[in-house]
């Protein structure tokens, strides 16, 4: 029921609203605008009005506790990207419940479980060159160039800087 709980006003209107709903065994907070929040006066998170919640650069979402540095999600600013972070590995998966697993990075390997598993390169100059490595009962397949985007490709191994096999 909202309106029962506790209102906060900003300039004669209201700011959010936290409330108890029996019915739906909830409870919740009403903001009018975005939802901040801050530690130590500082913004350490926050929900946008589209409900998108974003976290500090300097945060990371972290699974059994707050203290856990072992298991966890955020920013890394060394690459200016994401970090996932797994104490033994990280398993991707699709689907529902628990999902059926589709790739495992751990200590020593990264594993892709598909019933044809394939691995592929795009070259970003033209998205059409690609590579791959895949399987099939047993096999394993490389492909180098299979739309015949670049003529004259080939495939190369290299071992320290210079080339073995091509």
């Amino acid at each position: 029921d909202v309106s029962s709980g506790i209102t906060i006003t900003r300039g004669g209107s209201d700011g959010a609203k936290l409330y108890d709903n029996p019915a739906d065994n909830a409870t919740t907070l009403l903001a009018a605008g975005s939802l901040n929040f801050r530690v130590n006066n500082a913004n350490r998170g926050s929900f946008d009005t589209s409900g998108n919640f974003g976290i500090t650069s300097s945060a990371q979402l972290r699974f059994n506790t707050v203290t856990d540095q072992t298991h966890g999600i955020g920013y890394d600013s060394t690459v200016d990207g994401v970090l996932i972070r797994g104490q033994n590995g990280v398993r991707f998966a699709t689907g529902t419940g628990s999902g059926t697993e589709r790739m495992r990075l751990n200590n020593t390997e990264l594993s892709v479980s598909l019933p044809t598993p394939v691995i592929a390169g795009i070259d970003t100059n033209l998205t059409t060159r690609r590579w791959s490595i895949g399987g099939e009962n047993g096999h394993c397949i490389i492909k180098v160039d299979p739309n015949s985007a670049q003529s004259g490709s080939y495939f190369a191994i290299e071992i320290d800087n210079t080339e073995r096999l091509a």
